[in-house]
C-alpha cells in the first residue's frame, strides 16, 4: 500500500474510534455532532469557496492598482526624460548626474508609491465610512440624520478655528 492509503486507513480507523468512545460517553451528543457534521461541513465549504474567490478578486484589484502605477511612472519618467532633453545647457552644468539619475528613477517611483497607496487609503476608507454609516442607520437613523445635520457646521467652526489659529 502507498503512504497515502496507509495515512487514509489511520486516520479513518481513528475516527471510528473517537466516535465509539464519544457514543460511549453521550450517545445523545454523539447523535447531534453526527447530524450537525455534514450541515457545517457545507457551510465551511460554500464559505471557503467564496473566500476564495474573493481573496483572487483582492488579488487581482491588487495588481491591478500596481500595474497602474507602474504605467504612470513610466509616463512620469518619459515626460521627465524628454523635458530633460530640452532643458538649457546651464541646468546640466549646475546638477550632477548622479542628481538628475535620482530624480529621474527613484523620486518618481517614490511618488507613484505614494500616489496609490493614497488611492487605497482613500477607496479603503471610503468604504468603511458607508459602512459605518449604513450600520448607524440601522441603529437608530434619527441620530444619525441629527449628526449629519450637525456635522457640516462643526466643520465650518473647525475650519474657522484652524484659520484662526494658523494667523
Amino acid at each position: 500500500l502507498s503512504a497515502s492509503m496507509l495515512t487514509l486507513v489511520r486516520d479513518s480507523l481513528v475516527l471510528a474510534a473517537l466516535l465509539v468512545y464519544l457514543f460511549t460517553l453521550n450517545w445523545q451528543l454523539t447523535l447531534i455532532v453526527g447530524l450537525l457534521f455534514p450541515a457545517v461541513a457545507l457551510v465551511m465549504r460554500v464559505l471557503g469557496r467564496r473566500l476564495h474567490r474573493l481573496t483572487v478578486e483582492g488579488q487581482q484589484a491588487t495588481d491591478g492598482l500596481a500595474w497602474t502605477a507602474n504605467r504612470a511612472v513610466l509616463q512620469l519618467r518619459e515626460h521627465m526624460f524628454a523635458r530633460l532633453l530640452t532643458t538649457a545647457p546651464a541646468l546640466l552644468t549646475q546638477q550632477t548626474a548622479s542628481g538628475m539619475t535620482n530624480t529621474l528613477v527613484y523620486e518618481a517611483q517614490n511618488g507613484g508609491g505614494t500616489l496609490s497607496s493614497a488611492l487605497l487609503t482613500l477607496v479603503r476608507d471610503s468604504l468603511v465610512l458607508v459602512a459605518l454609516l449604513t450600520y448607524l442607520l440601522t441603529l437608530n437613523w434619527q441620530l444619525t440624520l441629527i449628526v449629519g445635520l450637525l456635522l457640516p457646521a462643526v466643520g465650518l467652526v473647525m475650519r474657522a478655528l484652524g484659520r484662526r489659529l494658523h494667523n
